[in-house]
């Protein structure tokens, strides 16, 4: 209710950089809803006033929840252009924040599609955020390395990610950002229905009691 105050707001005053950012916003609650076509309507206006106003931060970060959106719409190939047009705005402005969670929404395209890259780009956004001292996007990233752990036949690290993401998540007073909610439930039945329950369980208090960076540590030297 608050964004959509502010949607009329920002509407009322012809404030586009305001709406845009608006627009993003309540695309990511739709996102989070599951309202998949609300959530591409959304964010594709907001992408079409960045373009207007030549916004290159902002054109990168509505590609990337586009092709997040089109991800979980099954549209493997609108997800990957979107997502390596937002990569390479990423490149040229040096913005690498945004830059790590693209290339984990194009490793999981790859995951789903088992194409190997799928482990360079997962690792790649994990160790871009490591560098940079950024760990509530790193939450995000181990989400991805549990889903890769997983199509590599090791549900229990996945497991143990896992844990380790929702000890993370507490420690850091955050959410699940919206574009990882459904990748994570699906890897974690997955993980779940592979390991059965008390070894899952087990796996998940293990990994729960890792601090993050010894997470993130782990990760990368498996990879």
């Amino acid at each position: 209710p608050l964004c959509e105050e502010s949607l009329v707001l920002c509407r009322e005053m012809g404030n586009k950089r305001c709406l845009a950012f608006s627009l993003n916003i309540l695309g990511s609650v739709a996102l989070a809803k599951g309202d998949y076509a609300e959530a591409q309507a959304l964010h594709g206006e907001s992408l079409a006033l960045r373009r207007e106003l030549g916004d290159r931060r902002g054109i990168a970060i509505s590609l990337n929840h586009l092709g997040y959106v089109a991800l979980e719409q099954g549209d493997f190939d609108t997800a990957r252009a979107q997502l390596e047009e937002s990569l390479a705005l990423c490149k040229k402005m040096d913005e690498k924040t945004i830059m790590a969670y693209v290339l984990l929404g194009l490793g999981i395209v790859d995951l789903v599609e088992n194409k190997p890259e799928a482990h360079e780009y997962i690792s790649h956004s994990l160790s871009l955020l490591q560098d940079m001292s950024e760990q509530v996007p790193l939450i995000s990233s181990l989400i991805g390395a549990a889903g890769l752990a997983l199509q590599e036949g090791n549900p229990q690290f996945a497991a143990q990610l896992l844990g380790a993401v929702e000890s993370a998540l507490k420690m850091l007073n955050t959410i699940m950002v919206p574009e990882m909610i459904h990748f994570h439930a699906k890897t974690q039945a997955a993980a779940r229905e592979q390991l059965g329950e008390s070894v899952f369980q087990s796996a998940w208090e293990e990994g729960a009691g890792w601090a993050l960076e010894e997470t993130v540590a782990k990760v990368l030297a498996d990879a």
